[in-house]
């Protein structure tokens, strides 16, 4: 197989790492071996220090990722969990321009019912009847050794004659943490015990209920277990590569590694990724590896839904708009003012845990939220209930200390980008209680129970 491909363009891979947060990876700072082989790799690609994404759930970030807009303009959102037909997809723009167009995903909220399938030659589910997606109830399916599996055949069955747009999706970094030997306990601290580990309640609902047993303690062994689940991750991520090696194609291979949205392990008292847009949720790992191209370290304010023109771009296809993302910058200037994340509504909603546990405090959980961050690193949190937060995440990446009150013209200017945006697009509400086959799908991944 050649350099380039037949129409001299290059192969396209996205792989998007579900559920991991740049915090815990050691290309960004950390100090344990959770992402080896992806810290190699950054060493020949471009790495975004600052990238954020505009939604803490995969719907949403996925469309965004699939289309440059945010979630209240392409519309998956919350309120309405479908991408409508309308908004143009990565998939669809790439096919369009020649590619062969084939997806991968785990997660069971991206692709069918909720259209991100959309505009692919090939679209493989992970879904199975076999149990429940992790832990010790059913096994794991899923997990990112199987979803590979299915990567290598739609690899050696991609046509040679079209470039390849190739989406890969592995869930493991959400909970519940649970990978297999030995990733599952590499991280623990030396005073616990697998047994320790495996007696963990790893339930969002019942730890946000109060109901949950968990302690400090519990949280930092908790912490290690997603640890070994990036580290699951990572050397996966090397099996990827490696295919590439061996079918021919990674000399003209464009990679990008990203996570859709973070975690919340303990911080802030919660567990998961819903009902938060703290930068534990938001800030992701980027990479992108271009043959032949730059490489280095980017400091620049971007966000993830900036892959959508870049990607594009790249590949020789052209860019539908409106569209909210930007051009990753690619040299010293360029990059953001403002980056943007939305949660419009309590997802899941509120109605669903107040009939599952019933004494929890859920009224603090029912509020939208939109956040604007500046180039600066000043971030305002602005909820429908009237509240606003502002955090200089620059000096407190933690978010402890709320400046609103000192620093009024700094909220005010970040309200004027919030209502700067363009208003949502209104669709269909969905319906106040979840449906059955959504709610099956939110057990499959622990998020109900």
């Amino acid at each position: 197989m050649s350099d380039t491909s037949p129409a001299g363009r290059p192969d396209i891979v996205l792989v998007v790492w579900d559920s991991a947060r740049a915090l815990d990876l050691p290309l960004f700072g950390f100090p344990a071996d959770t992402a080896p082989f992806l810290e190699q790799l950054g060493r020949s690609s471009l790495v975004y220090e600052r990238c954020v994404s505009p939604s803490p759930w995969s719907i949403p970030a996925h469309a965004s990722m699939f289309t440059g807009r945010l979630p209240s303009q392409h519309g998956a959102t919350e309120l309405s969990w479908t991408l409508p037909p309308d908004v143009p997809t990565l998939a669809e723009s790439l096919r369009r321009a020649g590619y062969h167009t084939a997806g991968v995903s785990a997660n069971d909220l991206v692709g069918p019912p909720y259209g991100l399938d959309r505009g692919f030659d090939s679209y493989r589910s992970m879904r199975s009847a076999s149990g429940r997606l992790r832990g010790r109830r059913g096994g794991r399916s899923r997990d990112a050794s199987s979803t590979n599996r299915v990567v290598e055949r739609e690899l050696s069955q991609a046509p040679e004659d079209r470039p390849l747009f190739l989406f890969v999706n592995h869930v493991d970094a959400h909970l519940r943490y649970w990978a297999p030997r030995p990733w599952r306990f590499r991280f623990l601290p030396p005073w616990a015990t697998p047994e320790d580990a495996e007696r963990l309640d790893q339930s969002m609902i019942r730890h946000l209920s109060g109901t949950g047993g968990l302690d400090l303690r519990d949280l930092d062994v908790l912490r290690t277990m997603y640890h070994g689940e990036l580290r699951f991750l990572d050397e996966r991520l090397e099996e990827i590569v490696q295919m590439l090696r061996l079918t021919g194609r990674w000399e003209r291979t464009v990679l990008a590694v990203v996570g859709d949205h973070g975690e919340n392990v303990g911080d802030h008292g919660l567990l998961g990724h819903f009902y938060s847009l703290h930068q534990t949720v938001l800030w992701v790992p980027l990479v992108l590896r271009i043959p032949g191209g730059p490489s280095g370290r980017m400091p620049h304010l971007v966000q993830n839904m900036d892959l959508f023109p870049t990607l594009l771009r790249l590949g020789g296809a052209q860019v539908p708009g409106p569209i909210e993302a930007e051009h990753l910058p690619m040299e010293p200037e360029g990059g953001r003012v403002y980056a943007i994340s939305e949660t419009l509504a309590p997802f899941p909603p509120t109605s669903a845990l107040r009939r599952l546990h019933p004494a929890g405090d859920w009224d603090r959980f029912d509020v939208g939220l939109r956040a604007a961050q500046d180039v600066e690193g000043m971030k305002l949190v602005a909820g429908t209930d009237g509240s606003r937060r502002l955090f200089d995440v620059s000096t407190d990446p933690f978010e402890t200390e709320d400046a609103a009150d000192r620093l009024p013209v700094t909220v005010e200017r970040l309200l004027k980008v919030l209502r700067g945006t363009p208003p949502p697009r209104v669709l269909p509400p969905r319906e106040p209680e979840l449906d059955e086959e959504t709610a099956a799908r939110l057990r499959d991944l622990d998020v109900l129970d």
